[in-house]
């Protein structure tokens, strides 16, 4: 999912996202909005020591949420920020495809 085109990184979501970090029931429209002022503002990014875990997984509902932890490296041309992210996604098998339906922060342990 590292993309520079809003609309093809919205691609990988199934909407509404019932959370959206501190946001619920997250629209398209404004995930699109969201990352296009992101990659704008940031357009340089750098992602790396990518580490994922299964928390859960259900199978009836075709549903696994994973925690991800990366660092990152982000330049805007004046500044550059750096850090840990870490997430809690879930990811649904919608029609052979995997769909992220919600995206959570998490306080690594």
């Amino acid at each position: 999912m590292n993309s520079n085109n809003p609309l093809e990184f919205a691609n990988f979501f199934e909407y509404p996202l019932s959370i959206y970090f501190r946001t619920k029931d997250f629209k398209k429209e404004e995930l699109i909005k969201d990352k296009r002022k992101y990659f704008k503002d940031w357009s340089k990014r750098i992602y790396t020591n990518m580490k994922t875990n299964v928390v859960s997984y259900d199978k009836k509902r075709k549903e696994v949420k994973v925690k991800i932890s990366f660092t990152y490296k982000i330049y805007n041309g004046k500044k550059v920020l750096t850090g840990v992210s870490n997430h809690l996604l879930t990811i649904l098998k919608k029609d052979k495809k995997l769909m992220v339906t919600a995206v959570e922060l998490w306080k690594k342990k």
